[in-house]
């Protein structure tokens, strides 16, 4: 992240959003403060500003890397995901500071007993370096030739060093980095490329594109109509349903763990949605993949059980049964039944792109990973 951008998310966007808020009444506005807040604060880990590593090419990266994770760990439960996402792209970018070739750059001896907890994120944060250099001077009106010549790269890229079981965390962050530093459009020339390449990458990067579009500036700054305008984005842009489905339970896996601490958010969306949503499947998909996520990296964190424990005012029914149905129930689910599963069979990855979880863990159990 360039001086002015990062300027930006630490000091300009906070202060927007406060100003913002003070103009959305009641209690709508600490909570659409304090999302807010909680986006900012993310966005900074995730770009290394608040985790004080050393500058690039000042120490050994294969070496030092465990020491990395340790710190990340020592910030809190909390911030730990999008510190280690963040160490993940500065682990590529020390690499290439130090002339280490792209092979290998987490399964490398000194660096086989990193936690288990550290690899999701530690793997979408190389994606997130691959998929910039990768795209890099290229855009939506691009050549296929360009473009296919990139993801080409990025693909073998997230193979050449991803661990088994965690490649699908590396592609997702191709639709980051191809709404928040290109525009739809460009997703969606991605997608045309990748329907002959490899259709499976184009799930994982509409499920980051979906992740992307929660912390997109049109649906940052808090107001009477977010995140439902991210929603609606997911429609807009989505060329066709199965890009719609990743975009729509990409917008809900952000939506769950930014707010884990704050769970007034997330009554706030079960009020919008309502008893009858269309797409409560494709919600409950979001919120159940990055429990999955969230469980697997900080299995001890303080804030999960008070999350699936909150009670709503007692005054409001409909709010205490959507919650129970649509927040407490499917968490429990992903907590007992689906990540075990997930975990035994080395497929945690999984949960990075849109699809049925229940069916994914008969099939597992069966001994079939994929559908035939």
């Amino acid at each position: 992240m360039n001086p002015f951008a990062a300027w930006l998310v630490k000091y300009v966007l906070p202060l927007v959003t406060w100003t913002v808020s003070l103009f959305i009444p009641g209690q709508k506005s600490a909570i659409a403060y304090r999302e807010a807040k909680n986006k900012s604060w993310i966005m900074s880990l995730v770009n290394n500003l608040e985790q004080g590593f050393p500058p690039l090419g000042t120490f050994d990266p294969m070496k030092e890397l465990p020491g990395m994770v340790d710190r990340c760990y020592a910030m809190g439960f909390f911030p730990a995901v999008w510190g280690v996402e963040g160490l993940g792209l500065y682990h590529v970018e020390a690499c290439r500071a130090n002339t280490i070739p792209l092979k290998n750059i987490l399964s490398v001896p000194p660096l086989e007993t990193l936690p288990s907890g550290s690899m999701t994120m530690l793997h979408a944060g190389i994606g997130l370096s691959f998929a910039r250099s990768c795209l890099a001077g290229l855009s939506g009106s691009s050549s296929p030739a360009e473009l296919r010549k990139a993801l080409e790269q990025f693909i073998r890229l997230c193979r050449d060093n991803s661990r088994p079981g965690y490649t699908g965390c590396a592609f997702e962050s191709l639709g980051l980095v191809s709404l928040v530093l290109h525009n739809p459009e460009m997703a969606r020339a991605l997608d045309r490329e990748l329907a002959s390449i490899d259709p499976e990458v184009a799930t994982f990067m509409w499920r980051g594109a979906g992740r992307a579009l929660y912390f997109h500036p049109k649906n940052f700054v808090p107001g009477l109509h977010c995140p439902w305008r991210g929603i609606a984005m997911s429609r807009a842009i989505a060329p066709h349903e199965s890009a719609r489905q990743n975009l729509r339970a990409g917008v809900a896996w952000p939506t769950t763990i930014v707010n884990i601490r704050h769970p007034q958010v997330m009554e706030r969306v079960l009020l919008y949605q309502g008893e009858n949503d269309p797409d409560r499947d494709l919600f409950i998909n979001g919120l159940t993949s990055s429990m999955v996520m969230r469980y697997d990296t900080t299995p001890d964190g303080p804030y999960i059980r008070p999350f699936i424990a909150h009670q709503p005012d007692p005054r409001n029914q409909r709010l205490c049964r959507l919650w129970k149905r649509d927040v407490k129930e499917p968490i429990e689910m992903a907590i007992n039944e689906i990540h075990p599963v997930l975990k035994a069979n080395n497929a945690i990855e999984e949960v990075f792109h849109y699809q049925s979880l229940p069916d994914l863990v008969k099939r597992l159990k069966a001994g079939v990973k994929k559908p035939s």
